[in-house]
């Protein structure tokens, strides 16, 4: 299941934020930039902190991350893993190649043909980090991967992650 973001954030800031129809900011309903912003302050919460309450970041620090829309170009389950899906991500943008390769563990929920020609946000100035790869080298042996950014998500009462939606908006674009 994917969310459109826009028709999502009228539903869930409309009785929150009251702003005339129509109402831009950089390209982007203020509306969608909100929820935007407050799912990205839950991601940083979550991987930061186990309790919220005793860790704080400043804005600055905030300011440092960058979420693009990037769209899958492939994706291919992990071998020796049943929760990792292998993308490769186009995040080009004025005529720049810009392709990453991320993993997500999200297998449990998604085919990976389900990701290919999608657009999603993406996390992508994390550090890299080595994962294991469905890539054999040449002496037959499984090939380890830097993942280069993190998949935008919404994790549901279930467990389940609902991808955060980029369609609608160019590949490349930053949330700002």
């Amino acid at each position: 299941m994917f969310i459109d973001l826009s028709t999502y954030a009228n539903a869930l800031l409309g009785s929150l934020v009251a702003l005339p129809a129509g109402r831009q900011v950089a390209g982007v309903r203020l509306r969608c930039y909100l929820l935007y912003v407050c799912t990205v302050i839950r991601m940083v919460k979550n991987i930061f902190a186990s309790s919220y309450n005793h860790f704080m970041i400043t804005i600055d620090d905030f300011e440092k991350v960058e979420i693009k829309v990037g769209k899958v170009v492939e994706a291919a389950a992990v071998k020796e893993s049943d929760k990792l899906i292998r993308e490769v991500v186009d995040f080009s943008e004025n005529g720049k190649k810009e392709f990453n390769v991320i993993f997500s563990e999200i297998r449990k929920w998604y085919k990976p043909e389900e990701l290919v020609g999608k657009k999603f946000l993406f996390v992508t100035n994390l550090e890299p980090r080595v994962m294991p790869s469905y890539l054999l080298n040449a002496q037959g042996e499984l090939e380890q991967e830097n993942s280069q950014g993190l998949l935008l998500a919404i994790t549901g009462s279930d467990g389940k992650p609902f991808l955060m939606s980029g369609e609608g908006f160019p590949v490349g674009a930053r949330l700002q």
